[in-house]
């Protein structure tokens, strides 16, 4: 799957549009849940509305808060990835995957939540697929939000 996508920029541009539509979709139906709600931190809306509401990710069962503090959240990854086990199948590189069909989708999410907070992953941490019966680098991977301050 991954593979076919990847072979012409006019494949990823229609994954990744159809991506964001589906994100930006989910925000107009769900954003008044949020109006007005108050929390204690914007990592912890984040986690909320991001994670455990789209993505249906609990991050205390499946994740580790590596720092939330100030204007940075970084959480490491440990669960069984859907993108992972399917890059494993297709012999697709999880980096190449994550980063071009996946990464412009969370940050269009995470622009309407907040327009300040940037999506990044650390593509040195993030888990590859297996090579040889062995699971190569990092057993998580890494992604962080930024807020961004004037």
């Amino acid at each position: 799957m991954y593979s076919k996508i990847l072979e012409s920029p006019e494949k990823i541009a229609q994954f990744v549009s159809t991506k964001i539509e589906s994100k930006s979709k989910w925000w107009k139906q769900n954003a008044c849940k949020y109006k007005g709600r108050k929390w204690r931190s914007w990592q912890d809306k984040v986690i909320e509305i991001l994670y455990r509401e789209n993505l249906e990710i609990n991050v205390k069962k499946y994740g580790r808060i590596r720092c939330k503090t100030g204007d940075v959240l970084v959480i490491d990854w440990l669960t069984c990835c859907p993108i992972l086990e399917k890059c494993k199948v297709t012999g697709a590189r999880t980096i190449t995957v994550c980063s071009v069909l996946y990464h412009a989708q969370y940050q269009a999410l995470l622009s309407l939540i907040d327009p300040r907070l940037i999506f990044t992953r650390d593509y040195a941490r993030i888990r590859s697929s297996l090579r040889r019966g062995k699971q190569r680098g990092p057993k998580y991977c890494r992604e962080i939000i930024h807020k961004f301050r004037p």
